[in-house]
C-alpha cells in the first residue's frame, strides 16, 4: 500500500511539474474551491532522508481548522515525537499561484517562524474515495521551518482522503443525482435507497442541494433525502 502510495505521489509531482510549465497561469486552480477544501487533516508520508534533520520521524500531519488555527504534528511508527501548533492564512494571488502561510508562535520551539508556500490542490475520485494532494512549494520562511528542520524539502506533498459520508434515506426507492442544483437538471444516475455517497455540505447554499459523489460520478441531491451515516 505504502509503495503505491509512493508511485502515485511521483506521478503527482510529476504532472505538477509538466502542468506549470505549459499551463497559464489563469487557467490555475479554481480559488473559491481551493480555499474550500483546505480544512481538514493532511498527511506527508514522504519524508527525506536529507541531514541534518533535527529527529527522526516518518509521517507528518498538518490539520487547517476553519477558524485559522493549526497544528503540525510528526509520528514515527505511529507514536507522536513532536507536536506543534500555530496559525494558517490563504492568500489569493491574481495571475499567479495562490499563497499558504503557516505561523508558529514564540511559545513553540520555533519561535515567529511564519513559512510562505506557494499551493496547488490535485483531486479525483476513485471508488467513492475522493483523493486529493495537496502541493506546497515553499518561496519563503523567516525564522527556522519546522518541515524544513525534519529534513521534509519541498515541494511537499500532503495527502487527503474522504470518503463516503452520508447515506439516501427518505424516499420510496431512489433519488436523482442531478448536474446541477436544481430539479429540472439533467439527471446522472438513480441513486438508490440506502446508498451511501460523499458529500460536500456547504453552509453558504441555500438552494437545497449538496455536491455529492455516487460512484465516481459528481452531481447533486436534495439534502432532504440524505442523512450522515454515524
Amino acid at each position: 500500500m505504502t509503495e503505491n502510495r509512493s508511485r502515485t505521489l511521483r506521478c503527482v509531482l510529476l504532472f505538477l511539474a509538466v502542468w506549470l510549465a505549459i499551463c497559464p497561469l489563469s487557467a490555475r486552480a479554481d480559488d473559491g474551491e481551493l480555499l474550500g477544501m483546505l480544512p481538514g487533516t493532511w498527511t506527508c508520508e514522504e519524508i527525506s532522508d536529507e541531514e541534518p534533520a533535527a529527529l527522526e520521524a516518518d509521517q507528518a500531519q498538518l490539520t487547517l481548522e476553519k477558524d485559522g488555527t493549526m497544528s503540525l504534528s510528526f509520528t514515527l511508527a505511529g507514536e507522536s515525537v513532536r507536536d506543534l501548533a500555530g496559525t494558517w492564512a490563504f492568500e489569493l494571488v491574481s495571475g499567479s499561484m495562490d499563497r499558504l502561510t503557516l505561523t508558529f508562535p514564540a511559545r513553540e520551539e520555533y519561535a515567529g517562524a511564519e513559512c510562505v508556500y506557494d499551493i496547488y490542490a490535485e483531486s479525483w475520485v476513485e471508488s467513492d474515495t475522493q483523493h486529493t494532494y495537496l502541493i506546497l512549494e515553499e518561496t519563503g520562511v523567516t525564522g527556522v521551518s519546522p518541515l524544513q528542520d525534519m529534513g521534509i524539502i519541498s515541494p511537499l506533498a500532503f495527502h487527503m482522503e474522504q470518503g463516503p459520508n452520508m447515506r439516501v434515506a427518505n424516499c420510496k426507492s431512489y433519488v436523482s443525482l442531478r448536474e446541477k442544483p436544481s430539479k429540472s437538471a439533467k439527471r446522472l444516475a438513480k441513486v438508490p435507497l440506502g446508498a451511501s455517497v460523499l458529500a460536500f455540505p456547504d453552509p453558504d447554499r441555500t438552494d437545497g442541494f449538496l455536491l455529492c459523489v455516487y460512484q465516481d460520478t459528481y452531481g447533486y441531491i436534495l439534502s432532504e433525502y440524505l442523512e450522515a451515516i454515524n
